[in-house]
């Protein structure tokens, strides 16, 4: 069992030196939010409290911890041996995302100095933060197949249909881009219909995205994640999940 200041340093430790996350970026700012400041109160969260987690922009607007940056948190939970928080390296956590379907050059808060020259010029001291909120999704045959199945199998929907034609619309063919939007980014889902007029997706249609994202994430916290096996997904299997996730 570790100690309050061996909690403190191992907290320091998976920040710092794993994650290499700054002070101001999203999910930094979420935890100092929440007065987390232990490793213990990473390890106490549900995934009720995870899901909570947001943080606020520099015009104090308040923005939901996107899922991409939920990781860590869901990484630190697997970790049950106290001894060794110090010995957890970058490699690890890699490994780790790569399982959940995620690769290293999604994290953008971790910038190399030739990354950095390709960047949009920003002030680092008011919003260093705001790079990583919308990391480049490359769409790949992969990701492109498991959309395919997620929108004609999964959710059964034929390709007119709103929801098939406003990720059309905004250019979302990938699996992954899916599970990186925010929920600015799903509220602003938008199609043409047949009058060439641009038409917000109701409700009930954009729940769909947050239900996928979150069958995602219950995957990841259960200890099965789906990685790259979308297509083992079942229109039943995700059915049963929404059920379970209203009730």
């Amino acid at each position: 069992m570790t100690t309050h200041t061996e909690g403190r340093d191992a907290f320091v430790h998976m920040f710092d030196n794993v994650f290499e996350i700054g002070v101001n970026y999203p999910l930094a700012l979420a935890l100092e939010k929440c007065g987390y400041r232990d490793i213990h109160d990473i390890i106490d969260m549900s995934p009720a409290d995870i899901k909570a987690l947001s943080y606020e922009d520099d015009q104090g607007i308040e923005i939901d911890l996107p899922i991409l940056h939920r990781l860590p948190i869901t990484f630190l939970r697997t970790r049950f041996n106290f001894d060794t928080w110090k010995s957890i390296t970058t490699q690890d956590f890699i490994c780790y995302a790569e399982l959940c379907g995620f690769n290293d050059d999604d994290f953008s808060w971790k910038c190399t100095e030739a990354s950095l020259s390709t960047m949009p010029s920003v002030d680092p001291k008011s919003t260093p933060h705001v790079i990583a909120l919308k990391p480049i999704v490359r769409a790949t045959h992969a990701g492109r197949d498991a959309l395919k199945h997620v929108l004609e199998v999964v959710l059964e929907m034929e390709a007119h249909e709103p929801l098939a034609q406003a990720l059309l619309y905004q250019g979302v063919f990938d699996i992954n881009a899916i599970l990186r939007m925010s929920s600015d980014d799903v509220k602003g889902l938008n199609y043409k219909d047949c009058q060439g007029n641009e038409t917000h997706l109701g409700m009930g249609t954009r729940n769909e995205i947050r239900d996928i994202q979150a069958c995602h994430y219950y995957r990841i916290e259960k200890g099965f994640p789906i990685g790259d096996h979308w297509k083992s997904l079942t229109a039943q299997e995700f059915r049963v999940f929404q059920y379970d996730l209203a009730v």
